[in-house]
């Protein structure tokens, strides 16, 4: 799962990369708007849940497993 947390986080950032962290160019279709909007929210969400499995799910499954 961590492999897979960095492999998605990764991928994030390459849509920021790519999206000039999610800027709409001047006359942006409202449709081009709200998809930039929709990723932005993915992107945090992503990177929200992984910090939750890194700093609570990974070290309570290591303790139980010990």
């Amino acid at each position: 799962m961590e492999n897979d947390q960095q492999t998605l986080l990764d991928m994030v950032e390459d849509v920021e990369d790519r999206s000039r962290d999610f800027r709409n160019p001047p006359g942006a279709c409202s449709t081009f708007r709200i998809l930039n909007f929709h990723l932005e929210n993915l992107a945090s969400s992503v990177r929200g849940q992984v910090a939750i499995e890194r700093e609570n799910l990974f070290p309570y499954v290591r303790k139980q497993l010990r």
